[in-house]
């Protein structure tokens, strides 16, 4: 697809990978256990768990609409931006309405490794996720990964009350960001299992705000634009929970900024090929909202490849969620975003031997496999320990 000559686009593949490694391997597990479940229990036909499922999911979408109903009054300072923008609901309202038009037959789906659009949880061993990616023909860079997940959650609770969600990569925990608040006791009934009064489970390998505010980050766990770039230039802890859009453009116009950014070029309106020539692999794409790191010069339509995480959930088809790979042609960019786009270089030297992204990936997993032979885990790190 491209080859790599920056570390920051290696340290980006890398978390995307790992993150999506994991999340594989957490969904597969869930699926075992619904697997096995359902082969000791014969007495217990297709229907009836499809019903019993569906009656489960019905009731968490009524406690999330009364959740989110608190949530709306609720300052972000105090609960966080993650549990703030929560995609909870949304994700069980697709999850419920797909086991609904699959009936009896989602239960031999999901034996076959055919979770939500029926697709599988397949890696490409050569190829990152292509974000937008059409949900009823792929399984990565769209809702199908989180929705999947939290299908599958659901589906094992039924079939269990006392399953506890443990599924690293694919859904975290979050505090809140004040951790004296409380969610009311009364909102949350024992049967559902995707929140506490301390805290909410979120399911993605994105979120907004990422994870930045925990005392430590995750290595699987989940991102947004500006923390995973963060991460990938090595900025310090502090400085990545401190970081986001605003902050990089405010470094674009400051030459003396904290993150040594060095302001390349902006675009606005026209855009002209000496612009263009401007950009590297490994610069910073940046507009009002979402970073992205280029990873190849533009071509001679202005189209650029981009690493990143992103999330566009809330619209009728064509959702984004994850990390992966997404193309801008920056001319169309530059007419259509009336702030501009900016373009920043970080302070990293280029690596000593380019490789391609194959061979990237081929060292990611075999490094993934031989940390994590038996499953991935909550565990703090940085995903440079796979480089």
């Amino acid at each position: 697809m491209f080859d790599i000559s920056n570390q920051q686009i290696v340290h980006m593949v890398a978390q995307i990978r790992a993150k999506q490694l994991a999340t594989k391997y957490s969904q597969d597990k869930v699926q075992k256990f619904i697997v096995e479940y359902h082969d000791e229990h014969p007495d217990i036909s297709d229907t009836d768990l499809v019903k019993l499922s569906i009656e489960s999911l019905e009731s968490f979408v009524r406690t999330s609409v009364s959740m989110n109903s608190y949530l709306t009054d609720q300052e972000k300072d105090s609960i966080g931006h993650p549990i703030k923008m929560n995609k909870t609901h949304l994700q069980l309202n697709l999850a419920k309405k797909w086991e609904e038009s699959q009936g009896e037959e989602l239960i031999t789906a999901i034996k076959n490794g055919k979770f939500y659009h029926k697709t599988m949880n397949t890696i490409a061993p050569d190829e990152l996720p292509t974000l937008q990616s059409p949900s009823n023909k792929t399984y990565w860079g769209n809702e199908n990964p989180s929705v999947s997940s939290i299908l599958l959650a659901s589906i094992s609770v039924a079939c269990d009350q006392k399953q506890v969600i443990s599924m690293p990569g694919a859904a975290t925990f979050f505090p809140f960001l004040n951790s004296s608040h409380r969610l009311p006791s009364n909102l949350i009934p024992s049967t559902y299992p995707f929140a506490s009064t301390e805290g909410m489970t979120l399911f993605g390998d994105y979120q907004y705000g990422g994870h930045t505010y925990f005392k430590k980050q995750l290595l699987f766990g989940p991102e947004d634009c500006s923390s995973s770039v963060g991460k990938a230039i090595n900025l310090t802890a502090k400085q990545i929970q401190d970081i986001s859009t605003a902050e990089m453009i405010t470094a674009f116009f400051n030459p003396d900024n904290e993150y040594h950014y060095r302001a390349i070029t902006i675009l606005i309106g026209d855009t002209n090929d000496r612009q263009l020539q401007l950009i590297e692999p490994g610069d910073i794409f940046l507009k009002k909202g979402h970073t992205a790191i280029i990873v190849g010069k533009p071509d001679n339509k202005g189209n650029i490849i981009t690493v990143q995480f992103n999330r566009n959930m809330d619209v009728p088809e064509n959702k984004i969620s994850g990390g992966g790979v997404f193309v801008y042609n920056l001319c169309d960019e530059a007419k259509d975003t009336k702030t501009g786009i900016y373009i920043l270089r970080p302070d990293l030297k280029p690596l000593h031997e380019s490789s391609s992204l194959s061979q990237l990936l081929s060292r990611i997993d075999a490094k993934y496999f031989a940390l994590f032979p038996n499953g991935p885990i909550d565990t703090p790190g940085d995903c440079a320990i796979f480089l």
